[in-house]
């Protein structure tokens, strides 16, 4: 996790509400490719902004070190694209058709689960958080690289207070 979430928030330079909670994350897209989000949680939307592509295992030990640290999971050409954008905004979601608002009011439980994804190979990661919307469908983040997920589990769980801990 970002140890502080302004942290993250101010890397892409973002305005808008304070976050509760920042972290970056993969989520799975089209079978075999992925995206990777810098997710910003506040007291009111839960937001993901498409910061990277597909991501691979890294083919160094150097490498595998690097990787270790989730903004390194962020392409430095994205960064200028959130500039001065409120992540609750509208304009928000045009600035990568892979972005994403979930109300927190949407928000029926979140759950996080640890250990490592036989299908993430050599890539960092920390386990996977799901997200279950009030529709029924669950979205699965995985956490990049080191980070608490237990930590941001609670963290949007108060965030998100009509949310329940569920089985990750």
């Amino acid at each position: 996790m970002i140890n502080q979430p302004q942290t993250l928030v101010q890397l892409l330079g973002l305005q808008g509400q304070p976050a509760t909670v920042a972290f970056l994350a993969m989520e799975y897209y089209a079978l075999i490719l992925n995206r990777s989000f810098a997710v910003i949680v506040t007291n009111n939307v839960i937001c993901g902004a498409k910061v990277f592509g597909t991501v691979s295992a890294p083919m160094t030990p150097i490498g595998i070190h690097k990787w270790r640290d989730p903004t390194n999971f962020i392409s430095r050409k994205t960064i200028e694209k959130y500039h001065s954008v409120d992540p609750e905004s509208p304009a928000f979601l045009t600035i990568d058709k892979s972005n994403f608002q979930i109300p927190c009011s949407n928000v029926k439980g979140i759950g996080f689960k640890s250990g490592k994804l036989i299908s993430m190979g050599g890539v960092p990661h920390s386990g996977s958080l799901f997200i279950q919307v009030t529709e029924g469908r669950k979205r699965e983040l995985i956490l990049l690289g080191n980070q608490d997920g237990y930590a941001i589990e609670n963290l949007i769980l108060s965030a998100c207070p009509s949310a329940s801990r569920i089985p990750g």
